[in-house]
């Protein structure tokens, strides 16, 4: 018997009463009276107060009905802004949809203790590098291994440098199909299935050990080749005794590895990518309140298991500098592709695998309701109703010109911090 079908709810969107564009306007000014943005920063900060405003430019609508006009601004893109990631996350998983394989998905949380927060901060594509490689190899090694599988895996890993709080909190979240690739010894390739009946893919403890030594082992190559900036905070770790007593205090921690059971099917596996792949540090509909120079916004409390759902209260300052700590370095891929799915051959490697696991079902054929479903949850109308009238649609009209944020935001434009 076949796993129930998840539900897509439909709700209308409404646009939040506050947005993190709101607290930029009213207090970035006071904010960059005692701090200083880095480039990668300051682009963020600029596409966030230009998107959907008259900074950007857009085009008149003109109701088809009645004389009502109305004026829609363009949007910035930038994969931090929160009102801009619907389209991007939409796009992407159309590109995913036809790479489902018909097996169980499981799912894997690769964690580094808080020890590394700073070194992560001040060397964000160094460490992060680290902690997506040491990831995959953590993966890799226990698939090849033939006591556990025995098999060449696949998997999609995603980048979150933040907790429900804003608070640094460096992880992968990694979805795993359950099986591989095994090349015997003529040459001829079979598809493996992960053993059934278990919970998890591989032994959670164990691969949180292997994870550990591989992390270490990574970065002190990266210390030891002069490619990591020790903070100021940190200052002591210039000293290589310091630096290792430093490693051996962080082997001493808890590593975290956490693993989910298989999802019930494909569509779950869809409808999770779909909740994390383009997810910022904080939406604009957590957002309570902007008040008095603090900002109030929703997190939820895991170890709270009867009432998760908790409101967090932040100086604005704080919160800037929070938001802001999540700004990933221009050019920096927070998705990647492993083994089978890597790209290159990743359409070809999953032809060869459907015909393998003697199936050339995709996630449309197995459910097409559903997909379309779940498409249309995320996919804007083509045409937009008068709000007015009620009987006529908005039409675009003639374009709106772009106005100079210089103008708008000249604080924007001070001395700004290195790289």
């Amino acid at each position: 018997m076949s796993a129930p079908i998840p539900q897509v709810i439909h709700q209308p969107c409404q646009r939040p009463e506050h947005e993190v564009a709101d607290v930029f306007r009213l207090y970035l000014k006071d904010y960059l009276k005692n701090h200083k943005l880095s480039v990668d920063q300051y682009q963020v900060v600029k596409a966030i107060l230009s998107c959907r405003t008259a900074i950007l430019g857009g085009h008149k609508l003109k109701c088809s009905h009645c004389e009502h006009e109305d004026q829609s601004y363009n949007s910035c893109g930038n994969r931090h802004c929160p009102k801009c990631q619907g389209k991007a996350k939409l796009l992407w998983l159309k590109k995913r949809v036809e790479e489902l394989l018909p097996v169980p998905y499981y799912h894997v949380v690769f964690t580094v203790p808080h020890l590394f927060n700073s070194l992560f901060l001040y060397n964000k594509k160094i460490c992060c590098d680290i902690l997506f490689k040491a990831s995959a190899l953590t993966l890799k090694t226990f698939a090849d291994d033939p006591k556990y599988l025995g098999a060449t895996l696949g998997f999609l890993a995603i980048l979150h440098t933040w907790g429900q709080d804003l608070g640094n909190h460096y992880h992968t979240h990694i979805m795993v199909p359950g099986g591989g690739v095994r090349i015997n010894e003529n040459g001829d390739e079979s598809w493996i299935n992960a053993p059934k009946g278990d919970q998890f893919l591989f032994p959670v403890l164990a691969m949180s050990k292997v994870f550990r030594g591989i992390f270490i082992t990574l970065l002190k190559k990266a210390y030891y080749c002069n490619q990591l900036q020790i903070p100021d905070c940190l200052e002591e770790l210039s000293d290589h005794r310091m630096f290792e007593g430093f490693l051996d205090q962080a082997v001493s921690r808890k590593w975290n590895v956490y693993a989910k059971k298989p999802f019930a099917g494909p569509e779950q596996v869809l409808l999770y990518i779909g909740r994390y792949t383009h997810r910022i540090a904080v939406s604009n509909h957590r957002l309570k309140s902007i008040d008095n120079g603090e900002v109030a916004f929703e997190y939820l409390n895991y170890k709270d298991k009867e009432d998760p759902k908790k409101i967090m209260h932040l100086k604005a300052d704080e919160f800037i500098r929070r938001f802001l700590c999540h700004t990933v370095p221009k050019g920096y891929h927070r998705i990647h592709m492993y083994g089978f799915l890597a790209n290159g051959k990743r359409i070809e490697n999953l032809i060869k695998i459907r015909s393998l696991i003697n199936s050339r079902e995709t996630v449309l054929e197995l459910n097409e309701a559903f997909i379309e479903s779940f498409f249309t949850l995320f996919s804007k109308p083509k045409t937009v109703s008068c709000p007015v009238c009620e009987k006529g649609v908005l039409q675009e009209g003639s374009i709106l010109p772009e106005l100079e944020i210089k103008d708008l935001y000249p604080y924007l434009f001070k001395k700004r911090a290195p790289g």
